[in-house]
């Protein structure tokens, strides 16, 4: 639930979305937790069970391990 996440206060949030698409809840998830970093992974790479989801898997290893 909502109430979870916001007292959990989590490091990081990865939205899963579509390339080009906007995502509301990444306003949202700043507005409620100002310190936590919101990051975005390609959907495709994610959803759907192909040899794909390696490139989604590194792709969420690079937004959560991110040095910059």
């Amino acid at each position: 639930s909502l109430e979870s996440v916001l007292a959990a206060a989590p490091d990081i949030i990865v939205l899963v979305r579509s390339a080009g698409e906007a995502s509301q809840w990444g306003a949202r998830w700043l507005e409620y937790l100002p310190k936590t970093r919101v990051v975005y992974v390609d959907a495709d790479l994610l959803s759907r069970p192909s040899r794909r989801i390696l490139e989604g898997i590194e792709a969420l290893c690079r937004v959560v391990h991110y040095e910059g």
